[in-house]
């Protein structure tokens, strides 16, 4: 028993171990940050601008690659809050100025870090970060202090001391210590700059967020007017604001600056102080504190202007951008202007044009124009041949049409199965003197493949799809070969298809993309009409496929005789045609079935044919509408095994979207909720 109990101890301890190994040692390898201080310096101007300095000591546990700094843009979810209801302040700056970097007490060169914007959805923020090892490497309380400047405009905004009173305070609001921490700040010292003509009021000022009074020690230095606040245990994730509210007359006013642009029409970059600013709402910049500054607009093809401005409180300064263009950005000017206009008489010529080809090479050669009945097809036209004429493809119709006229020639026997879906084909030698073509001879082969039986549910084949794929082919190039085209109808459509998709498509390219690139480069509106005129081309191209097949003098003579041959059929009568029998109805029913006229065909037979041919064998057949009627389902029934080609074998439908040093993380509108500045701090 207790064997049995050490052994049970023995695996519990083994299993506690394991567990415990791997739990401490998942927490030992993820970063974690500790900030044993925590110094933040506001120095706020005359002209209600301030600068801020946050110098702090991290130190870090696990995986370390470097440091960053995340300053809030914009908090959507805060900027709610804040606007339900007029109980809160709105925070906020317009924008910053970042100015540099220490690590270490040594001062960062601009390219050692890296400035740019991270949006998650809702959170808006402006990043500084920097690696400090060249691979990701595993730390134990390895320290380092860091110093970041910012300058903030904006930041102090002018609002009602209440609802009641139309006159505006300064009103400073910030976020001092960024909420985004995992851990808490153990010695932190805010001191707040104020200029020497303010009268500091120790009791304006108020603390917002989750701390103590016996937090917070506050002290008032004289000689730099400065009030220094001393705070211990700051939480991690909570926000610590302070605010202040000056006298009305304490700080200078706001000013801002328009700028409109003339030359690029659709603006420039611009420069605050030689900070690229990278973003601007209405094409202004306001809360702007008065002073001098150079503002510059530059462009790549233009020459770079530079704008002296000394900004008086409240002024709002006018710039007209007015950029000259270099040489080379001229002469692209000129280009485009030279396309748009080749582009637009383009347009207007483009569907001349496209008539004009279908003029040249589309009209059939020597057409006749006047058509008299006939009362025979053309000679040697067997239906496939003339159904492909009459509408210039080889349509489904043509093939069955096809099947029923080698019937009656005796080369082969319809037997019904089942009555409108399923038939069987006998295979038999054609009646005397009967000659096969090419075509009809290919078309035997696909149907029976050296079987003298075959059921129509059997067609439905990958062998047979390809048959009939080949012998629609065969038949567009007998058509030519015959002398009936100019050239083979199908490849003259899909020639023209192909460079109708192909002008449609690079015009919108042109048009679209061309355009916005063109307008990109040279910020002018620009419109590649030259891409229009292509497209209407294109779009012509593939109206006109259609009309492109072009018959030749012995072609337009072979489709005036099937006009006059169906003409004939569709108004021939008993008293004005009296050879009408039983055989001619039978002769020319495939023909009917290939011109679609098989009923009206049927009914000048009506008290002729009233028996069923012996090529056929099914239900009892008593006249010649019955026996069309199983001519017209037979016909639908063996199309129906052509379906599965019918989209890759030419056949008819049946009849027809700053980084780098110095440069500028502007925010134009800031955040609102929890006073600007905040944001999260750490290493990654």
């Amino acid at each position: 028993m207790n064997k049995i109990l050490k052994t049970h101890t023995l695996i519990i301890t083994v299993v506690v171990v394991f567990t415990a190994g791997i739990f401490f040692k998942s927490k030992v390898l993820a970063l974690t940050t500790e900030y044993p201080r925590y110094d933040v310096t506001v120095d706020i101007q005359k002209n209600a601008a301030f600068t801020v300095t946050e110098n702090l000591d991290a130190v870090f546990n696990g995986y370390l690659n470097g440091i960053r700094r995340d300053i809030t843009l914009e908090d959507d979810n805060k900027t709610k809050v804040c606007n339900s209801s007029l109980a809160y302040t709105c925070g906020g700056f317009e924008f910053l100025l970042f100015k540099g970097m220490m690590v270490n007490g040594e001062k960062t060169s601009k390219d050692k870090y890296s400035l740019y914007t991270v949006d998650n959805g809702y959170v808006k923020s402006f990043r500084i970060e920097k690696r400090l090892k060249e691979e990701e490497e595993f730390v134990v309380n390895e320290k380092y202090n860091w110093e970041i400047q910012y300058d903030v405009y904006g930041g102090i905004q002018w609002l009602r001391s209440d609802n009641n009173s139309d006159e505006l305070f300064p009103y400073f609001y910030w976020n001092v210590f960024p909420e985004g921490r995992e851990s808490r700040i153990e010695d932190a010292t805010l001191t707040v700059k104020f200029p020497a003509s303010i009268e500091v009021d120790l009791e304006k000022f108020q603390w917002h967020g989750y701390l103590l009074d016996s937090q917070i020690t506050s002290s008032y230095d004289t000689k730099n007017n400065s009030v220094i606040f001393k705070l211990k245990s700051v939480p991690a994730q909570t926000h610590t604001t302070l605010s202040y509210q000056f006298e009305q007359n304490d700080l200078d006013r706001l000013a801002s600056v328009e700028f409109n642009f003339k030359k690029p029409s659709l603006g420039a970059d611009l420069y605050f102080n030689g900070f690229k600013i990278e973003a601007l709402q209405d094409n202004k910049i306001e809360n702007i504190p008065s002073g001098k500054y150079t503002i510059s607009a530059d462009r790549l093809g233009y020459n770079k202007e530079d704008y002296d401005l000394n900004l008086s409180p409240l002024s709002n300064e006018v710039i007209e951008v007015s950029l000259t263009p270099t040489p080379w950005m001229m002469l692209l000017i000129l280009l485009n202007n030279i396309l748009f206009v080749i582009g637009i008489v383009g347009t207007v010529i483009a569907p001349i044009f496209v008539y004009r080809k279908w003029h040249r090479k589309g009209r059939d050669i020597d057409k006749i124009q006047t058509i008299v009945p006939k009362f025979s097809p053309p000679e040697g036209v067997r239906p496939y041949l003339l159904g492909s004429i009459k509408d210039e493809k080889v349509d489904r119709r043509d093939i069955s049409g096809t099947i029923i006229d080698l019937a009656y020639r005796g080369f082969l026997k319809i037997k019904e199965l089942k009555k409108n879906s399923e038939y069987e084909l006998i295979k038999l030698g054609g009646k005397q003197g009967e000659m096969l073509d090419e075509i009809e001879s290919d078309l035997l082969k696909a149907i029976f493949d050296n079987k003298d039986k075959v059921n129509t549910k059997n067609l439905k084949s990958a062998s047979f799809t390809n048959k009939v794929f080949n012998l629609t082919k065969d038949i567009y190039q007998k058509m030519k070969d015959d002398g009936l085209f100019v050239e083979n109808p199908e490849s003259t459509r899909s020639s023209y298809v192909g460079l109708g998709i192909a002008g449609t498509v690079l015009g919108l390219i042109i048009a679209v993309g061309g355009s916005v690139g063109t307008t990109v480069l040279i910020g002018e509106l620009s419109f590649l009409t030259i891409g229009v005129a292509l497209t209407v081309v294109g779009i012509g191209y593939l109206i006109i496929a259609q009309y492109m097949p072009a018959k030749t003098h012995k072609g337009s003579e072979v489709y005036s005789e099937i006009r006059g041959f169906k003409m004939y059929m569709e108004t021939a009568e008993r008293f004005r045609v009296q050879n009408l029998t039983p055989e001619t109805f039978e002769k020319y029913l495939s023909y009917a079935i290939v011109f679609g006229i098989e009923k009206q065909w049927a009914k000048n037979f009506k008290d002729i044919y009233n028996h069923a041919p012996e090529w056929y064998e099914g239900s009892d057949i008593t006249d010649a509408v019955l026996f069309s009627s199983f001519a017209r389902n037979f016909a639908s029934t063996t199309e129906n095994t052509f379906t599965n080609v019918s989209s890759s074998s030419g056949f008819g439908s049946g009849g027809g979207w700053s980084g780098g040093g110095f440069s500028s993380g502007s925010s134009f509108g800031g955040f609102s909720g929890g006073g600007g500045g905040g944001g999260s701090v750490g290493g990654w």
